[in-house]
């Protein structure tokens, strides 16, 4: 029994690496503007990045054969994912040759790290690369989530106190 869940250790291990790596941004960008938005808005876009991060991790999986590999290849996908739009921010405006260069660039990059990981035998250093992204991303998805239900705390505390109430008089 004990076996059969340390066999199993690295798919949770990968599937949650790849869902934290997708769902970072989205929580970071809701608490930098938790008081603007309201939580709902925030469930359709989860939803768009865990079927973004669930395609990406089916086609590496479909590509490498191994989880550990897999989670790795689509959180490589993910970061270039995110940044593409910072990094196009350093080119002229209008250049969308450009772009497209800087997304061919990324893809390609992105492949050879891929497929240069693809050839790590060893598990062990798989699952301590697995490690490596998991407890940095864990501790900032963690972290933006209190920094939500902080400021989503104090939007029902304030909305509380600016409550009015009309008594009308009897009579």
């Amino acid at each position: 029994m004990n076996k059969a869940r340390n066999a199993r250790r690295p798919v949770y291990l990968s599937l949650l690496c790849t869902l934290l790596f997708a769902v970072y941004p989205v929580l970071a960008y809701y608490a930098h503007n938790a008081e603007q938005l309201a939580n709902r808005q925030l469930m359709f876009p989860l939803l768009v990045v865990a079927m973004i991060a669930a395609v990406a991790y089916s086609i590496a999986f479909l590509l490498s054969g191994n989880h550990l590999k897999a989670a790795a290849g689509s959180c490589i996908f993910l970061f270039f994912f995110w940044f593409f739009d910072a990094v196009a921010g350093f080119l002229p405006p209008g250049q969308t040759t450009a772009e497209a260069a800087l997304a061919v660039v990324m893809l390609g990059i992105g492949l050879i790290l891929f497929f240069a990981m693809k050839r790590i035998k060893k598990t062990q250093n798989l699952l301590s690369l697995i490690y490596i992204l998991l407890i940095p991303i864990a501790l900032l998805v963690g972290f933006n989530l209190a920094v939500s239900i902080n400021a989503e705390h104090k939007k029902t505390t304030t909305a509380g106190l600016t409550r009015t109430v009309t008594v009308i008089p009897e009579g």
